[in-house]
């Protein structure tokens, strides 16, 4: 992968920042996505069904009993700015994705809209950078970024 960053919340009802009990033996970089579990706070892997929140900081050392920072999604207006995939590979986020519904990829500790996954689509395109921000973006950039809403029954699944 390029030059992928996790996602960052761009627009909608701010994330919530809370310290919560993580599970053991974990370890991550700030703002990838988290679910909440009985066993606590459990990172998002590729075709998650439930997204609660980004982690707030990097965890460079296993959890063990620890309370970790995490910034909860309050709803579905919510926004995020992710970087676009398709099979692991970086790939253009054009005007064609505004609209649609796609999953969760994990690559790397870093988290994309991944238009190779219907399987479990969490996340709508709400639109892409090339034409929020055509100056410094182009939707024939490889890799191109899209904004996302994250789906109620996403938020709301059981984990």
């Amino acid at each position: 992968m390029s030059v992928y960053e996790n996602p960052q919340q761009v627009d909608g009802d701010p994330c919530r920042l809370v310290k919560l009990a993580a599970k053991d033996s974990q370890t991550w970089q700030a703002g990838q996505f988290v679910r909440t579990t009985d066993s606590g706070v459990v990172l998002c892997i590729s075709s998650a069904t439930s997204i609660s929140g980004l982690t707030a900081q990097t965890q460079s050392a296993s959890t063990s009993s620890s309370n970790v920072w995490i910034n909860m999604i309050p709803n579905a207006s919510a926004r995020f700015k992710i970087g676009v995939t398709t099979g692991g590979a970086d790939t253009k986020a054009g005007e064609v994705l505004i609209g649609s519904s796609y999953g969760l990829a994990v690559n790397s500790s870093v988290c994309t809209l991944s238009t190779g996954n219907d399987t479990n689509e969490v996340m709508k395109v709400q639109d892409v950078m090339g034409r929020v921000d055509p100056q410094g973006n182009d939707t024939d950039d490889v890799p191109g970024f899209a904004i996302v809403s994250i789906y109620a029954a996403a938020l709301d699944a059981d984990a």
